[in-house]
């Protein structure tokens, strides 16, 4: 069973990128809204695939990223952002951000991407 965790601090936008997840098959799909949260669940539960947005108020999502690279040397990380500029998309790789996806996210290209990151059929 892989293991996913959707991390965005706006509530609507984590359950439906929540609910668009949960049919993969063999995936159980974890929610955080903020990167506080995420780490703390990161400790307890590893995680295959971290998707998370990039701008949130506690903890932005190149700093979650990093701290889950540590954590998880291994890990697939999706950031999300509606400000996703040359800038942005350089640092994500630089912490190994795996792949990156504009907002608004569409919820047949976030399934691809998890699929693709997990190697799923």
């Amino acid at each position: 069973m892989k293991r996913i965790l959707v991390v965005d601090d706006e509530i609507n936008v984590a359950g439906a990128m929540h609910e668009g997840l949960r049919s993969l098959h063999d995936c159980e799909v974890f929610v955080a809204h903020g990167g506080h949260e995420a780490a703390f669940l990161m400790e307890k539960h590893p995680i295959d695939l971290l998707i998370t947005d990039f701008r949130m108020p506690d903890m932005d999502g190149l700093t979650l990223a990093m701290r889950a690279r540590e954590l998880l040397p291994s890990l697939k990380i999706i950031l999300i952002s509606a400000f996703l500029d040359e800038g942005v998309t350089e640092r994500a790789r630089g912490v190994g951000v795996t792949q990156l996806l504009s907002k608004p996210v569409r919820t047949r290209d976030l399934r691809g991407m998890a699929r693709q990151a997990l190697a799923l059929p």
